[in-house]
């Protein structure tokens, strides 16, 4: 299951409260600019968060 996948399984999910889910995203963003060594991917997590 790749980052954007469990993103939205998080999102489904909305039970958790609001900083459970502002903590996985940052932890997702966190990895995805570790993996992708910076720009990328971590502007499209960037834009979802903005979203929400």
């Amino acid at each position: 299951m790749n980052d954007t996948a469990k993103l939205a399984v998080i999102t489904a999910r909305s039970k958790c409260d609001a900083e459970d889910m502002i903590h996985a995203v940052y932890v997702i963003i966190g990895r995805a600019a570790t993996e992708s060594g910076g720009h990328g991917r971590l502007r499209i997590y960037l834009t979802l968060i903005t979203q929400f």
